[in-house]
């Protein structure tokens, strides 16, 4: 195990200052990210989208900004994952859906554009979407809801019922 390991274990604020002071650099950070992804990753399912490839050369891309001198964004080396339905250019957004395999948006959503520009320098994997999903289309399209509301109504009803939401 990594001499790093805490740092997956410690709020993103004390993070960016280990970051910001040279304590770590973000290739160590995604090195932790990279071991731990391969660990538990089969056993969890989090990632439709997972390089580990990309995920160093983001790090290293961060570590020449915060070399640089330049200013680099109170983000800048903070590991973030996106969901899978929100458009990154650099990795696939399959929505969640057969329909969507494969599809490779031409320009990232403007909250991963907001998130770049604060210096995200490790947006390492594309985050899965509910399973159930392509079955809360077919139900919401009866209740003429869209899936995510319908979605968002039985999480609310589960929560409130005091019903255990079912394991993925």
């Amino acid at each position: 195990i990594s001499r790093f390991a805490w740092a997956m274990d410690v709020p993103a604020k004390v993070l960016a200052e280990k970051l910001a002071s040279g304590h770590i650099r973000a290739g160590e950070i995604a090195e932790v990210l990279i071991e731990r992804t391969a660990a538990r990753e089969p056993e969890i399912g989090a990632y439709s989208f997972f390089d580990p490839d990309l995920v160093r050369a983001q790090a290293k891309a961060a570590e020449m900004r915060h070399i640089s001198g330049k200013p680099a964004g109170a983000l800048n080396g903070i590991p973030v994952a996106v969901k899978d339905v929100i458009d990154t250019a650099d990795m696939p957004t399959e929505n969640g859906t057969a329909v969507d395999l494969g599809r490779r948006p031409k320009r990232d959503a403007t909250v991963v554009s907001r998130l770049r520009l604060a210096g995200a320098g490790l947006i390492f994997g594309i985050a899965g979407v509910l399973r159930a999903l392509p079955l809360l289309r077919r139900i919401s399209s009866l209740l003429t809801l869209d899936a995510f509301t319908f979605a968002a109504i039985v999480v609310l009803l589960l929560a409130g019922s005091g019903a255990k939401m079912p394991a993925s």
